[in-house]
């Protein structure tokens, strides 16, 4: 994990801040669009005024907890039951009792909320995810997985644009990020082992860079969809903004993993 995380690293953070520089360069004057209401539903101003500012720190927190127990990392003695990583069930059903604890006065209001919040994620976002699933079981069903792989695995500057191509290729197509590439990293870097292990590892780093932004620019990314969904925005505008900073960042990143492979 350490080792991974170290091939990792550079590339996502060099990538990061070009798309963060350009981006907010891009937008900076871009004039200030009043989001339409979720579902009909019309904020109250007072409500928002008075609202603790420790809710706004529970969305991230599962993901807190699954990067602050990353095995040997930098809570050993806590990481080391979960050999591969807090487990997602773990880290939110956590969170889940932290949000309940301090919410303890309206238990019932946040409980109903709660399942209503599921109502629209399996509408909106879990439906996706299990239609992207399909399509990928699909595609590795008549074998052009297997044909993908095949041409990725090639030597030289050919395989790093392969392993970058077709992952960012898939997850654009079927809105997930984690599918192609984990597809990917299982059908090439097992026959990239011992002296190879180096080039397999800088082929699986862009295949994940590449996947999760492909998912980024997604129309039908379950996150995109949900995200403008909550901003009242249309999904084609949001997409728009963020292809050429997207673009441009992981251009960033190809170059940090290409020169360090040189």
């Amino acid at each position: 994990m350490p080792d991974v995380l170290a091939a990792i690293v550079p590339p996502v953070l060099g990538g990061f801040a070009t798309f963060v520089a350009i981006f907010t360069i891009m937008h900076a004057r871009t004039p200030r669009v009043t989001p339409e209401p979720l579902m009909g539903v019309v904020a109250d101003e007072t409500e928002t005024e008075k609202a603790p500012a420790w809710k706004a720190w529970m969305p991230p927190l599962p993901v807190a907890l699954i990067f602050l127990l990353l095995p040997g990392v930098f809570f050993p003695a806590l990481s080391a039951p979960f050999e591969k990583g807090l487990p997602v069930p773990f880290a939110m059903l956590a969170a889940t009792m932290v949000v309940l604890v301090l919410n303890r006065r309206e238990v019932a209001a946040t409980v109903k909320a709660f399942f209503e919040g599921m109502g629209q994620g399996y509408a909106q976002v879990i439906s996706l995810i299990v239609t992207a699933s399909c399509f990928i079981a699909g595609i590795s069903a008549v074998g052009l997985t297997d044909r993908l792989v095949k041409f990725a695995a090639t030597s030289g500057i050919g395989a790093k644009v392969a392993a970058s191509f077709f992952p960012g290729l898939l997850a654009v197509i079927t809105g997930s990020g984690t599918g192609p590439s984990v597809a990917f990293s299982k059908a090439v870097l097992p026959g990239l082992r011992g002296a190879e292990l180096a080039t397999g590892v800088d082929l699986g780093v862009l295949g994940a860079i590449a996947a999760n932004y492909g998912r980024t620019v997604s129309p039908v990314a379950a996150v995109v969809i949900f995200s403008c969904s909550l901003a009242g925005v249309a999904v084609p505008v949001v997409v728009k903004k963020m292809l050429l900073p997207l673009a441009a960042g992981f251009a960033v990143a190809f170059l940090i993993v290409v020169l360090r492979a040189g």
